[in-house]
């Protein structure tokens, strides 16, 4: 009976521990389904978003913050992840910050902001705050799980704080669509520069929500480099980029005329996606390739100058202020609609005031004294240097057009010799005085010269005892030694002593030539006298040519 009741109890309860198990079977195998169907569709909705992304741009770059924008072909939420450290997996990541679309943040304090309800967007703009200076980072689009692509994981590179920041310069404008509403869920890039394009400035970005136009600050921008200051010259243009998922379009500006700038009409995203390409109306027509514009045409306007402006060029006589004027031109279908579809505009001119014609004048100048001299004369007192004063006559542009001479200017050097001998009393002469001499603050010695015969005992300066005697006291007192110089003389009229002292037998004679002179053998004389006398001669027959 035990064992029957036994049975009984392992039955029941194999009976109830059996579907149990097959619940938790069916919910682990529910759950797995769904975590896969998840992952499956985010992978393929994931893809689906990265494969209809129109451009990644990097603007409004500073030391602390920056701005990614992306467009996207269809709205849909999207946000930013990035980090100082490289991005490499496409699955979630840890070590990353999040960011989203600063339209769907709510400020909640200075600089402090909370997630609000997100929104689909076309455009998507997400601002980066609280970067460190000079520092890199990597960042990636997300969707959900996912990372949309690998091909926009990008960078960019923060830069050094800025000392000076200016008073804000703001230009601002509108951008409408075909209605003639204000443009929504679209990216505008702007850039200064000139001409050529050879002086850019750093990009910003504004993004039109349809409820404000645009505006930016213009005097606080740095160059291309990010590495200085920008300067806006005078001929400067603003370039404005529109962007969105219809396409992008530019449109310049003179920098000096975007308070307000002109109106711009552009195509918005609602109508893309409600419209076939037929339907593409005005202005955004000739501007997207392959639309033919013809069922729509844009039609043209005229600008006439005002009175207050009457003229469309200033006479090369005057003076003149000018100003801008624009017209609006409108589209209008055979269906009756009609919207902007772009302006023409004209500078007019009036005049102010006449110019002055102007005279070449040589202006006058004041003669000055060249440099070293003045208009003292000299006292007598040294030598006495003159140059007359002169300046350079320049006319109205600053060029040189003559030279005028005024007085006679002087420059007088004068010979201290009082000071010298001042000097050289100063300088320490006996034993006990000499040493280190406060008045020329040098050292001196004392060389006892007692052993020299001539030559008396001096107090020496160190740096002539150094560099001329080699710092020896011996060596300063034998070049004190005085040499007496001996000439050769005349013992006779045929003697001669030479410095040596030896005795020399002059053949023809000893020439006298003075005490600091050496004296010397004469030489030998020639054959015959240039004089003849012919009673020295026994043979007077030589003498008859001369008697005769």
């Amino acid at each position: 009976m035990e064992e029957e009741l036994k049975n009984n109890k392992d039955i029941k309860i194999r009976k109830f521990s059996f579907p149990s198990v097959s619940v938790l079977g069916i919910l682990i195998s529910i759950l797995l389904v769904t975590v896969i169907g998840t992952v499956l569709w985010q992978f393929i909705q994931n893809k689906k978003i990265s494969q209809g992304l129109q451009g990644v741009y990097i603007t409004d770059i500073s030391d602390r913050s920056a701005v990614v924008s992306w467009v996207t072909s269809q709205p849909n939420k999207t946000e930013l992840v990035y980090s100082n450290e490289e991005i490499k997996s496409l699955l979630n990541i840890f070590n990353t910050n999040t960011e989203y679309d600063r339209r769907d943040l709510e400020e909640v304090g200075e600089f402090e902001y909370k997630l609000n309800k997100r929104g689909n967007y076309f455009v998507h703009s997400v601002h980066l705050r609280n970067l460190v200076p000079q520092t890199e980072y990597y960042f990636a689009i997300r969707n959900g799980l996912f990372l949309n692509s690998a091909q926009y994981i990008n960078t960019f590179s923060t830069i050094r704080g800025r000392e000076e920041v200016d008073t804000p310069e703001v230009g601002y404008g509108n951008v409408y669509n075909q209605e003639g509403e204000l443009i929504s869920d679209t990216l505008l890039i702007f850039e200064l520069t000139n001409l050529d394009d050879s002086n850019k400035s750093q990009k910003i970005s504004y993004v039109m929500n349809g409820d404000t136009g645009w505006s930016i600050n213009i005097n606080n921008l740095l160059d291309s480099g990010l590495e200085n200051k920008y300067v806006n010259n005078q001929d400067g243009y603003l370039v404005i980029n529109i962007i969105n998922s219809t396409g992008e379009i530019k449109q310049a500006f003179d920098s000096q005329e975007i308070k307000p700038a002109e109106n711009i009409s552009a195509y918005d995203n609602r109508d893309s996606q409600n419209s076939s390409q037929s339907d593409v109306k005005g202005i955004m027509a000739v501007l997207i390739p392959g639309v033919d514009p013809g069922s729509c045409p844009c039609g043209t306007c005229s600008v006439s100058c005002p009175s207050d402006y009457p003229l469309t060029s200033c006479p090369s006589d005057w003076n003149c202020a000018n100003r801008s004027f624009t017209c609006t031109k409108f589209y209008r279908c055979s269906d009756g609609e009609s919207g902007p579809c772009g302006t023409n505009s004209k500078v007019c001119y009036k005049t102010t005031t006449p110019k002055v014609v102007e005279v070449d004048v040589c202006n006058d100048c004041v003669p000055k004294c060249p440099s070293g001299f003045s208009f003292t004369p000299c006292t007598g007192m040294g030598t006495c240097e003159k140059k007359p004063s002169t300046c350079t006559k320049r006319d109205q542009d600053g060029a040189p057009c003559g030279t005028k001479s005024g007085v006679m200017c002087f420059k007088e050097t004068i010979i201290e010799e009082e000071e010298e001998e001042e000097e050289e009393k100063d300088v320490p002469l006996t034993r006990e005085t000499c040493g280190y001499n406060p008045e020329d603050r040098y050292q001196y010695y004392w060389c006892d010269c007692s052993k020299y015969e001539g030559v008396s005992s001096a107090c020496v300066r160190s740096d002539e005892l150094k560099n001329t005697y080699k710092s020896s006291c011996p060596n300063y007192c034998a070049e004190q030694i005085p040499v007496t110089k001996v000439f050769s003389q005349c013992k006779d009229t045929k003697n001669l002593i030479d410095k040596d002292g030896k005795l020399i037998l002059c053949e023809y004679g000893c020439q006298e030539n003075g005490e600091d002179n050496d004296d010397i053998c004469k030489s030998k004389p020639i054959d015959l006298p240039q004089e003849v006398t012919c009673s020295d001669y026994t043979n007077m027959s030589s003498c008859r040519g001369a008697d005769s």
